[in-house]
């Protein structure tokens, strides 16, 4: 879990405010570019909170982090994936927090039904110790990788319009490769048919049509449609 990740870090972050990141978390800013991450970073550093949230709405909010924020920015609830959301505002992934949340997750952790030290949930519990967390929604977009369709619905978007995205190590012969198609390195493709497709590192196909897929190293082709 995301907490996981700051245990391991050990001592390297005593005494230190820490900004997590999720890998999968991609935000984009409206035009023209405002610094907005930035700008956050220093609303939390300057001010008096314990935690701080960028947010976005979600379409699948009990399948995320939820809260509610008033006109202050001050988080005045905070669900993990709750049955019935109170809102649609999500965390995105990103956590900016002081050394002694980070000390209170690292020493204290609270473990979830899945096994996993999760900061989100952890933050909902120093939320009902009257913690300061506060937020603000992100201007922009947040580009949803949670699900198979939406990872290549987000492929396509950092693409910006290149037709598709080859390692060079990548052996491909007697094939069509159409709009959309990241082919990862080291993989081997042969008279295969590919739109709308991501094909990870290792993969070795051959006689294969893959429209609106996912091709994973052994060669098992998931559909996202």
């Amino acid at each position: 879990g995301s907490g996981d990740a700051l245990a391991a870090c050990g001592s390297i972050l005593k005494n230190r405010p820490v900004v997590v990141a999720a890998v999968d978390t991609i935000l984009t800013e409206s035009s023209p570019p405002t610094n907005q991450l930035t700008d956050q970073i220093h609303t939390f550093i300057t001010g008096d909170w314990d935690a701080w949230l960028p947010l976005h709405e979600t379409e699948r909010p009990s399948q995320m982090g939820i809260v509610e924020v008033n006109a202050s920015e001050q988080i005045i609830s905070i669900e993990e994936k709750p049955d019935v959301p109170k809102s649609n505002m999500a965390l995105v992934g990103i956590w900016m927090l002081t050394h002694e949340v980070v000390e209170r997750i690292c020493l204290s952790p609270e473990i979830s039904s899945r096994g996993e030290i999760e900061i989100s949930g952890m933050l909902e519990t120093l939320h009902r110790e009257n913690a300061s967390i506060g937020g603000r929604v992100w201007n922009g977009d947040w580009l949803d990788t949670g699900t198979l369709s939406n990872l290549l619905k987000t492929q396509e978007i950092l693409l910006g319009g290149i037709q598709s995205l080859i390692d060079p190590s990548a052996e491909i012969k007697d094939s069509t490769i159409h709009d959309n198609v990241v082919v990862g390195p080291n993989c081997q493709l042969t008279n295969v048919d590919l739109k709308n497709a991501l094909v990870a590192p290792g993969t070795k196909i051959q006689n294969i049509r893959g429209y609106d897929v996912v091709i994973s190293p052994d060669g098992q082709m998931t559909s996202v449609v």
